[in-house]
């Protein structure tokens, strides 16, 4: 009997940083594939079996990829060696050139809704003194720059000068370096691949992957259930307990990476979504008081959403990042849950009978999140700020 598997994330604050994924000796599910075009999920979730980063991040540690070591040699230069044994899957060699155009494209790749620019933000030169030596040049001090490369693949030049994001698409130009071949990419429904056995690295075991993109978390349940797939991420928190008594899977929980966090709107003057209780519009947003926004933070009940929504699945987060990770500080206290105090706020910030708040949340992108939304939009309104989501 086939074996499944199941992978779960356990998340921060109230949702999981979790990407649709199911795997198996010939199935593999997710999404999309030009590797530079948007820094999402689906998207890098798919790149990293066809193209290759030039430094990897392996649980919060960094470890060697297209570069065999990196050193700063002053306070805004890094030096880069890279591998010599690598080959794009058409045969030609992997030189800095590549790292270089690859840098240079991320910034302006055709139909970006979510550049990964951001990443090379600090980034002022890319140079090359020989085919495996790269030499980066910083606008200013960057000492997080090794993990930053970490998310942006590298591309071949001889490939990317000549396609668009289209032929990335259409996986005509899915020429990587990476651990498989493209075989094909159905948008919506799957990618298809087949293993690299020119690969620089360790082979992978699987000969075959059918990559699959399952939006729905029910859906993907089912499918392993029923033993279509081999293996799902992101799972639904209400469906564990099925899960974990069915004898044919196992559930395999980790630290996820993901906040869900709430932003408010910083926007001078009236805005529609925020009115007063007669449903007038507020001539000044009260949400750029900080006092209001205080008061709203203290009035969410963090950790009855993690208990009782989340069943668990989830950790209380009081700061951008989890326990255990790069930039985590240990000494920042838990966000009290108090209620009183947050009346006592809106009133010295003018709201003593509160006003009313529309709070929008995606509804398919984070489990639990539309729950989520509507537990912190009870809390809210039991404060006086009567919100809808």
């Amino acid at each position: 009997m086939k074996r499944l598997i199941l992978s779960t994330l356990t998340a921060t604050l109230a949702s999981a940083a979790l990407f649709s994924m199911a795997a198996s000796a010939q199935t593999l599910n997710i999404a999309f594939a030009d590797p530079q075009l948007n820094n999402y999920t689906g998207d890098r979730s798919v790149d990293l079996h066809f193209w290759d980063l030039l430094v990897e991040n392996h649980n919060n540690v960094l470890a060697p990829g297209l570069a065999t070591n990196w050193k700063s040699t002053g306070n805004d230069t890094w030096e880069f060696k890279l591998r010599h044994d690598v080959k794009w899957q058409d045969g030609t060699p992997f030189t800095a050139d590549d790292v270089i155009y690859s840098y240079q494209r991320a910034h302006n790749v055709p139909g970006t809704i979510a550049t990964l620019a951001g990443y090379l933000r600090t980034i002022a030169s890319v140079t090359a003194p020989d085919p495996y030596t790269l030499i980066i040049k910083t606008s200013s001090p960057t000492p997080d720059l090794p993990l930053n490369l970490t998310s942006v693949h590298i591309v071949g030049k001889h490939v990317g000068k000549k396609s668009t994001t289209e032929d990335y698409n259409s996986a005509r130009a899915m020429i990587g370096s990476g651990k498989y071949k493209c075989i094909s990419y159905t948008p919506g429904d799957r990618v298809v691949m087949t293993r690299n056995d020119a690969y620089w690295g360790a082979k992978p075991i699987w000969d075959k992957v059918n990559y699959r993109y399952v939006s729905n978390a029910a859906a993907r349940t089912a499918a392993l259930l029923l033993g279509d797939v081999d293996m799902i991420d992101k799972v639904s928190v209400s469906d564990l307990p099925r899960l974990k008594q069915s004898p044919k899977v196992s559930v395999f929980a980790y630290p996820g990476l993901r906040v869900l966090l709430l932003q408010p709107s910083f926007r001078e003057g009236p805005s529609p979504y925020i009115t007063d209780n007669a449903g007038k519009p507020l001539q000044k947003n009260p949400l750029l008081d900080l006092r209001v926004r205080r008061a709203l933070s203290l009035a969410i009940n963090r950790p009855a959403i993690t208990d009782r929504i989340l069943q668990g699945a989830a950790t209380v987060a009081n700061q951008w990042m989890p326990a255990k990770t790069f930039g985590y500080n240990p000494d920042v206290k838990d966000i009290p849950n108090d209620p009183v105090l947050a009346e006592k706020l809106l009133a010295k910030a003018g709201f003593p009978d509160g006003f009313q708040l529309k709070l929008s949340v995606p509804n398919d992108r984070y489990p639990q999140a539309p729950e989520t939304a509507q537990a912190v939009a009870q809390f809210w309104t039991r404060i006086g700020v009567k919100t809808k989501v």
